[in-house]
């Protein structure tokens, strides 16, 4: 009877978790890691570049004409299209561009830091551009060239941005108008300082150029 009494103690022991073993120590967690943080300055090279390209022409003639740019990043990586002007005749000109005429070449780029490559891998007749871009303002060298060609580009600023007293104007889309406004139009007090609109095309292409 005693010794089944000592049994049912050390069952009772054993159940509520009062042993004599030593108390288990705390786990050591590990503290959490956090993620490296992503970078918040990183150069943005979207929107209209405009500038000029330097090379040479038939018979090595050199040459300087207009180049432009529009470009779209997403990261370090982007995609876009450049365009070459009067570069039909000038040798050291990539054939994918003298033959893109106005619609130029697409183009892909990839930024790293301050360094930008731009490629055209279409057709099998590519290039590549190597631009250093210092803000608003970047400086290229075309690759394996016979003949030195550069590329400088300078962001396009809306004019918006450019004029504080462009900003007080009421602006209204065109395209945006409501039908039968029309009927309501007044014939303005004109006088020789009034300011007239202008707005002109391309002549070859239809697509607006400019708005005074």
């Amino acid at each position: 009877m005693r010794r089944l009494a000592l049994l049912m103690i050390a069952v009772t022991l054993v159940a509520t978790g009062c042993s004599s073993r030593a108390p288990k120590r705390p786990m050591a967690t590990a503290p959490p890691v956090s993620a490296p943080p992503v970078s918040s300055d990183r150069m943005d090279v979207s929107g209209k570049w405009a500038g000029k390209w330097i090379g040479y022409g038939i018979v090595d003639i050199p040459r300087n004409e207009d180049a432009t740019a529009e470009l779209y990043q997403r990261g370090s990586h982007g995609y876009g299209r450049i365009i070459f002007d009067g570069a039909q005749a000038a040798e050291s000109v990539p054939i994918s561009l003298r033959r893109g005429g106005l619609t130029g070449a697409r183009v892909q780029f990839d930024l790293s830091g301050s360094s930008l490559t731009m490629k055209h891998e279409l057709g099998g007749q590519g290039f590549a551009i190597d631009f250093k871009v210092d803000g608003d303002r970047m400086v290229g060298r075309m690759r394996n060239t016979d003949k030195p060609l550069r590329v400088v580009l300078e962001r396009v600023q809306p004019l918006l941005g450019q004029s504080p007293n462009l900003k007080a104007l009421r602006w209204q889309a065109t395209d945006q108008l409501e039908h039968g406004l029309e009927r309501d139009w007044q014939h303005p007090d004109v006088y020789g300082d009034t300011l007239a609109f202008l707005q002109y095309t391309s002549g070859s292409t239809g697509t607006p150029k400019g708005v005074v």
